[in-house]
């Protein structure tokens, strides 16, 4: 097998692969859980910890272009459903990290590192401190919060920047304990996944044709059999040939 064959059989392996990957994201979005309100929601998980709070940070598109910040901040919205455990009034929030590091300052909290869903796993890096913090829904660096009884639901559109959502009891007592769902909703998700799973089957088609292709190689050429009205045996016409 030639080298060209060979480069013609591994694109083919790739553009597979890739097709692949694509048509798998399709389906899986497709039939993913979606909510009243279109967002495509987690199973209801459980966060608890003995602390004041609970947080979890996060860069979102802090060194993206601007063109895609704007794009992504336009589609993505963000939604946080979480009730109390204990059936008293919880406060979920989001601010900037640095307002939230300095609201916590000496404040014995939990900051969620790693949060698999499934299976359900989550790890907590905690910060000791002496301070009680402050009542959180009286503060006024939140750019969205939620409070109360029962289910709270906070929605908010993804912006560029470094954030963290806080979750905590409304009276900003000790042991934070709540049952989350975690959503996101994409503006027209349904095009963006019908365009993937249309470009996953242009490219598999591509990829088979490659692959066999380069397996099979070019067509080999054979002689035509004599043609007896312009004489000459098979042999001779082989060789003329």
């Amino acid at each position: 097998m030639g080298l060209g064959r060979v480069f013609a059989v591994l694109s083919g392996v790739f553009w597979m692969l890739v097709a692949a990957a694509l048509i798998a994201g399709a389906v899986t979005i497709l039939t993913a859980d979606q909510d009243a309100d279109d967002f495509f929601v987690s199973d209801t998980y459980r966060l608890e910890q003995a602390s004041f709070a609970i947080t979890g940070d996060s860069d979102v598109l802090d060194k993206a272009p601007t063109w895609f910040v704007d794009w992504f901040a336009d589609v993505v919205d963000l939604r946080i459903a979480a009730s109390s455990s204990t059936g008293g009034d919880l406060f979920v929030g989001i601010a900037t990290t640095s307002d939230v590091e300095a609201y916590l300052a000496d404040v014995a909290h939990d900051e969620v590192t790693r949060l698999d869903l499934d299976p359900i796993d989550v790890d907590y890096q905690s910060s000791e401190g002496i301070s009680a913090p402050a009542i959180p829904g009286g503060e006024g660096f939140w750019v969205a919060s939620v409070e109360g009884p029962g289910t709270q639901t906070l929605d908010w559109s993804v912006e560029s920047g470094t954030w963290s959502v806080v979750m905590m009891n409304a009276d900003a007592a000790r042991w934070v304990s709540a049952d989350v769902v975690l959503g996101v909703r994409v503006e027209n998700i349904n095009t963006f996944i019908w365009i993937g799973f249309g470009a996953g089957l242009g490219l598999a088609l591509t990829g088979l044709a490659l692959f066999f292709g380069g397996l099979r190689g070019p067509r080999e050429r054979y002689a035509r059999p004599p043609d007896p009205e312009r004489g000459g045996s098979r042999e001779e016409h082989v060789a003329r040939t």
